[in-house]
């Protein structure tokens, strides 16, 4: 498998490319990229798996070139290199179905992780995509699944890069704008007219209600079965005159779930796309209908979420935030790819995630996991009793919790499990409600506490041993004896006598000797001037630096290079 690496700065790009075990993942480096413009390039001509871009880049950015490449390689696993605290950059990162984002400075196991992670989901698309041409198989799913050939063929369309379009109806494929929807049939109540067994019943009653209510306005509507997820049906809408109004749709939507909730004892969520101008484009439509759709974290089920452009959702009931007439239980979103729909309210939000961070990472790592634990789900709570709230920033804030929460583990030399080292984002689809998150949480915090109590026990070669690891991959951060004890809970005197005795030399010649030998390579390497190699190997004073340098090699960093 493919990977393409965008980093306008070259060394950083050379040292992403270092901490990747290509061997031992199977993978291979297609190319590299210094700009948003190079990297569009690149994507064509190399046909990459995964893509690993920076965001601040000159030209076209990151977060412009991923907008751009996801129309025609939606398939693409794309991950966003960003800093820890750059809400604005990590918020649109979130709009455009990113897999993660890295912090900077990229730790060389939590890249391997997600590489990992990726690779065996992209192992696992394409095993999919060889069992759906085995007939044999196709025909026992239809079997048993009461689904049509036609489900599959459509499937087919929003799943497959490179399906044809042809073969639609003919007033679809005529249409001049498009969109999607994705249903889901969440669950039965007290009045349901299908038993347990009566699956496909339920599914065809839901979607012939569906098909009959929006064949009343002047559209066209195609309506099937989804052949991968049972629970889900899909609609293409197309309009041959005027472009498609969301709104009315939505109107429409709802006031189907709520028949369907009264006379099937159906509880339906459905989620729309936005308006696309090309048919090929009606596979991102549905993308953003099942983002739109998990809106049901925030709002429940029975509703229909409307993102009218591709951007965040926004806003309920008759008005909405955004000033949209979505009618009651209609969620609507303002567009502009999430430009307009995002604006109102993250100043404020940005300024409660400051404030909140500040205080729960004060919790952790004072270890009031409980307090953590509350204070976590009083924020979610607040996101759900908003009626600004939007689906983005339950990501937003469940990644920087996950983040707090690994941040803090490897400071204190504890490995979470590997499921949070990999891809937070990609674990909320398969969540229904923002109560699971805190269930999520509350067990990490568990696994915490249980590593901390046996982390204190250990002994100090076992942290002597981490910190070593720890100073060859982060050389250029402030590093003393006093960092150690705050950080490993151990006297710095007893840490610098063991440290020695076990090394053969002192903690703080130890750092240095580890900023000398990764100057060196620089030196070597590239052509950086000498005052920027001493401030990447953690040294401000140049002057300070070359004569250090000399101490330890007997010569100039100038001599050396020559």
């Amino acid at each position: 498998m493919k990977v393409l690496i965008v980093e306008d700065e070259p060394l950083l790009r050379e040292g992403l490319i270092r901490k990747i075990d290509w061997k031992t993942l199977g993978l291979e480096l297609a190319g590299e990229a210094g700009d948003g413009f190079e990297a569009m390039f690149q994507l064509v001509n190399c046909q990459p798996d995964i893509v690993l871009t920076d965001v601040r880049m000159p030209g076209l950015d990151g977060l412009q070139f991923i907008n751009q490449a996801r129309v025609n390689f939606p398939n693409v696993k794309f991950v966003i290199i960003s800093g820890f605290n750059e809400f604005e950059y990590v918020r649109e990162a979130l709009l455009y179905n990113v897999k993660d984002y890295l912090l900077k400075p990229i730790d060389k196991q939590k890249l391997h992780v997600l590489l990992a992670g990726l690779v065996e989901e992209l192992h696992a698309e394409r095993q999919q995509e060889a069992d759906r041409s085995k007939l044999s198989e196709l025909n026992e799913m239809i079997r048993q699944s009461n689904l049509q050939p036609l489900d599959f063929q459509l499937t087919h369309l929003i799943s497959e890069q490179d399906a044809r379009w042809d073969g639609l109806p003919i007033g679809l494929v005529r249409s001049h704008s498009f969109t999607g929807a994705s249903v889901r049939i969440v669950y039965r109540n007290e009045t349901s007219r299908f038993g347990e067994n009566e699956e496909p019943l339920a599914r065809f009653a839901v979607q012939n209600s569906i098909e009959n209510a929006l064949v009343a306005l002047p559209i066209e509507v195609i309506a099937f079965k989804h052949a991968y997820h049972s629970e889900e049906i899909v609609v293409f809408l197309g309009s041959q005159a005027d472009a498609l109004d969301l709104g009315r749709i939505g109107e429409t939507l709802t006031q189907t779930v709520s028949w369907i909730r009264q006379h099937l004892g159906l509880i339906v969520s459905i989620g729309v796309g936005g308006v696309k101008e090309e048919l090929t484009q009606l596979r991102l439509s549905c993308m953003e209908a099942r983002k739109a759709l998990q809106n049901r974290l925030l709002f429940g089920n029975g509703n229909v979420y409307v993102d009218s452009g591709g951007g965040v959702v926004g806003g309920s009931g008759a008005g909405g935030a955004n000033g949209v007439n979505g009618g009651s239980g209609v969620k609507v979103g303002n567009g502009g790819n999430g430009a307009a729909g995002a604006g109102a309210g993250v100043s404020g939000y940005t300024q409660l995630m400051n404030q909140a961070e500040r205080g729960l990472t004060a919790m952790l790592e004072e270890g009031r996991h409980r307090e953590f634990l509350d204070y976590a789900a009083q924020l979610f709570h607040s996101l759900a009793e908003s009626p600004d709230a939007r689906y983005e920033q339950v990501e937003y804030l469940y990644t920087e919790i996950i983040h707090m929460l690994r941040k803090h583990a490897a400071k204190t030399a504890i490995d979470l499990p590997n499921w949070s080292l990999g891809t937070p984002i990609a674990s909320l689809e398969s969540l229904t409600d923002w109560h699971d998150i805190i269930a999520i949480i509350e067990q990490q915090l568990e696994r915490l506490s249980s590593m901390l109590d046996r982390g204190a026990e250990r002994s100090c070669d076992e942290i002597i041993e981490h910190v070593q690891h720890y100073v060859q991959q982060h050389y250029e951060e402030d590093l003393s004896l006093q960092w150690v004890s705050d950080n490993y809970y151990i006297h710095p005197n007893y840490f610098s006598k063991r440290f020695k005795s076990v090394v053969g030399i002192s903690f703080n010649d130890y750092v240095t000797r580890a900023r000398i030998e990764r100057s060196k390579e620089l030196l070597r390497t590239t052509t950086l001037k000498i005052a920027r190699i001493s401030q990447l190997v953690g040294y401000e004073d140049q002057n300070y630096f070359c004569n250090v340098f000399k101490k330890v090699t007997g010569v100039s960093p100038s001599a050396y290079r020559v």
